[in-house]
């Protein structure tokens, strides 16, 4: 899943011609939120620019972690789900 976490067209051109689509969910939006689908990789001659996907943090007063929920499906209808945990801490410059 790592190298498919930054978004479905970065799956097709680079990590395997098996993926299909790769989404990302917030477990709770009230931590954080975070675009669906991510902005994949590009091909830039022999090398590869590194994908992202944006959260977006929420006003902790506190630090905390939530789960990223991340869906991988393949080309045959198949999903893999991984979840990774995102810290927000809270903003300490005055």
């Amino acid at each position: 899943i790592s190298a498919c976490l930054v978004g479905s067209e970065m799956c097709k051109e680079t990590a395997s011609p098996y993926i299909s689509d790769v989404t990302f969910e917030s477990a709770n939006t009230n931590v954080f939120t975070v675009e669906k689908n991510g902005v994949g990789a590009k091909k830039n001659g022999n090398k590869v620019e590194e994908g992202y996907v944006e959260v977006t943090p929420k006003n902790a007063g506190y630090d905390t972690t939530e789960k990223l929920n991340v869906t991988v499906k393949d080309i045959w209808g198949y999903t893999k789900k991984a979840d990774i945990n995102v810290t927000v801490k809270p903003n300490s410059a005055n």
